[in-house]
């Protein structure tokens, strides 16, 4: 995944004009080195400009960039969506349904689908990372006017041994049980690193408690987890925020939509 240089909004809307470009650039994200076909393993294609799709040309099988992606089978354009996906990525705060519908054009359940698709491919792709775990610590944290218990994962960086990354996972009722990882409890560290510990949980706390009451209001009350997902996913890369954009599109490359039915099912 190669690194960007920060882009401003002039220069996004320059770069990502149409369409086409658009696709070409998944093109080269899902194919870096020249198309190959999934099903052959052959090189050569032709485009089928009318329906914009590889075809391949030995078993004439016809593939397409956004299949297995967050884009698949979406009526919305893909100049659309690498917008909602630069707003996603620049606003540390994050950005309603109800903004994004006016940025964008589109009606409020298009937003709303298109963002939850975001976050899903945001919570897949920290999947994929297994953090070097801390500590694991049960809080009782007031979202909106109810409290929730959510239980987060501390991880360490290895360089200065300090705190550095999160995961956030909400408990949704008594039975709920964790699964059991060995972490270590709190009590178990030194007085300095528990206060360090507790120090920077509260800073993560506080911060996701004015993003998700400021910029949500109450619309996060239904599929919660996924707004978490997506608070560690934007803290988890605060040191990267000029590559946001592009770690953002590459994740939803890499994983499958979530589709209307699963979020509402």
């Amino acid at each position: 995944m190669a690194k960007q240089n920060n882009l401003s909004l002039l220069s996004f809307q320059k770069i990502y004009s149409t369409d086409t470009i658009c696709r070409e650039r998944l093109f080269k994200m899902r194919w870096p080195n020249g198309f190959i076909c999934p099903k052959c393993g052959n090189k050569h294609y032709y485009f089928l400009e009318g329906r914009n799709l590889y075809q391949c040309s030995n078993c004439k099988y016809q593939a397409s960039v956004t299949a297995g992606t967050i884009f698949h089978k979406s009526r919305t354009s893909l100049k659309k969506w690498f917008w909602a996906i630069y707003l996603v990525s620049k606003d540390k705060g994050g950005i309603s349904a109800l903004a994004l519908k006016k940025h964008i054009n589109v009606c409020y359940q298009t937003a709303w689908l298109m963002l939850h698709k975001i976050r899903n491919a945001m919570n897949l792709r920290d999947m994929d990372y297994d953090l070097l775990t801390l500590v694991e610590v049960k809080k009782r944290v007031i979202i909106g006017k109810r409290k929730k218990d959510l239980v987060i994962e501390v991880a360490i960086s290895s360089k200065t041994d300090r705190p550095k990354f999160a995961k956030v996972r909400l408990i949704e009722g008594e039975g709920d049980k964790l699964a059991d990882k060995g972490y270590k409890k709190l009590s178990e560290y030194e007085k300095n690193k528990r206060k360090e510990v507790m120090r920077w949980l509260n800073l993560l706390i506080s911060n996701m408690r004015s993003v998700l009451n400021g910029t949500y209001h109450c619309g996060c009350r239904e599929h919660l987890q996924l707004y978490l997902d997506e608070y560690c996913y934007r803290f988890n890369r605060r040191f990267w925020e000029k590559e946001l954009f592009n770690r953002l599109l590459f994740a939803s490359v890499k994983f499958k939509a979530i589709t209307y039915a699963e979020l509402t099912g």
